[in-house]
Order: C-alpha cells, then structure tokens, then sequence
C-alpha cells in the first residue's frame, strides 16, 4: 500500500512496483489508508508523513493496533532528515523510516529487501 497526498508520488511508486510484480493499493490519506488497510490487510504499508488530514506516523500507529497490523511492514517516508522523526518513528513501533527523493529503483529495491528478510527492519531484529 502506498500512502501518499500526491497523486504524481502515488502513480509513479506504484507503477514501479507493480513492475516488480507486487499488487499495489493506493491511498491519498490516512482516513483512506487506514480503511483500506482493514479490508485488503497488505503485506506493506508505505506512509508518506505529511497527509492531509493526519501525520503518516499517526496512521502507522493505528495500523500496529489493527488485526495484522503487528504482521506488516509500515515504513515511514519523508522529505525531512530529522534524527527526532526518525527515533519517533522507531518508538512508534513502525519497521523503517525512508527519505525522499526515493528513486523506484530505491523502493523496489528496499520492498523486496523486506520481503525477502524480516530481519532487515528496524524493529524486527
């Protein structure tokens, strides 16, 4: 799932993924991340931090409370380098915390990565 305000970073993530053979859902949200999450329960949740009606690391914490939301890998991306946000998004619970410009090259690579080794995490050691 990738959950992202921006239509443009939504399409080009998910065509690239989509690529690689992974089926993508796509959210502009949290409201809609967090319902969809519930009815198709992905393998990975990629949040953009700043959404418009909430923060991405608000709608991972809901996930983690959610049925399989302790099984899926929920990444946090963001434009911002900030070690506070980063510490934040570990202390949250979410697997890794992702800094744009992020090529898709770069996500397929870290997708499969996680898909492949559960231990490659930052919270699944």
């Amino acid at each position: 799932m990738v959950v992202d305000d921006n239509e443009e970073v939504r399409a080009v993530f998910s065509i690239g993924l989509e690529i690689q053979n992974h089926e993508v859902i796509q959210c502009a949200n949290g409201h809609e991340a967090i319902e969809l999450f519930q009815k198709e329960m992905p393998e990975i949740v990629i949040l953009d931090q700043s959404l418009p009606d909430t923060q991405g690391i608000d709608v991972g914490k809901q996930i983690r409370n959610l049925k399989n939301g302790q099984n899926t890998v929920v990444a946090l991306i963001t434009g911002t380098h900030d070690a506070t946000l980063r510490q934040a998004t570990e202390d949250a619970g979410l697997d890794d915390f992702l800094l744009k410009p992020l090529s898709i090259k770069e996500l397929a690579c870290w997708v499969n990565k996680v898909s492949l080794d559960p231990n490659s995490r930052l919270n699944r050691n």
